[in-house]
């Protein structure tokens, strides 16, 4: 960690120095710094540690950082191991990285030694922290949108003097495997955790 944080003092100390006091004292000695002081404490991994770094510099680019979100950052960002996050960075477009052989997850799991269950597990995973969004949850749910649109409308003409016919809605077809895909706060996260500039 120190040197990590050695490597980067010259970025550090600019970004400080354009903060305001107040939002200043939170990330030097104050509530920000401890929060990134416990993360990379109870960090195993070195690249998490790096990865804690990065997004303590970057979270001090905020207009007008919240402390709720940056604890949340920091404790969500320690439920992610390395894979979580390399998994997550397959989901990222080509045009956001700037980098042309984007790697596959065919390549993730061949390296990590992972299986297809594994693989799964770990997107299913990052789905319920709100990194990645499920096309077939997306799917359903509004095919329950439909048909509940539908019943209504049945019901209705159930109760009608001069009931119309209500047609079979038009519901989307749920895939035998799931697809994902990154959200917002998923692309946030990697932006945070990437290399400041």
């Amino acid at each position: 960690m120190l040197n990590a944080v050695a490597q980067k003092q010259d970025i550090i100390e600019q970004r400080l120095n354009q903060l305001d006091p107040e939002i200043r004292q939170k990330f030097m000695d104050g509530p920000y710094r401890d929060v990134l002081f416990d993360n990379i404490i109870a960090e195993n991994q070195e690249q998490k540690v790096q990865d804690n770094i990065n997004g303590y510099i970057n979270l001090m680019g905020l207009e007008n950082p919240n402390d709720d979100v940056i604890f949340t950052f920091f404790h969500t960002l320690s439920q992610m191991n390395e894979l979580d996050i390399r998994v997550l960075r397959l989901y990222r477009p080509a045009y956001e990285t700037g980098k042309e052989g984007h790697e596959n997850f065919m390549d993730v799991m061949r390296e990590e030694n992972i299986d297809d269950s594994q693989y799964d597990f770990i997107r299913e995973k990052l789905c319920r922290l709100g990194m990645l969004d499920s096309k077939n949850e997306a799917n359903r749910d509004e095919n329950l949108d439909v048909l509940g649109k539908t019943l209504t409308e049945l019901i209705k003409q159930l109760y009608s003097k001069k009931p119309k016919e209500v047609k079979a809605p038009k519901l989307k077809k749920i895939a035998r495997s799931e697809s994902y895909s990154i959200t917002r706060l998923g692309r946030q996260y990697l932006a945070f955790i990437d290399e400041p500039q």
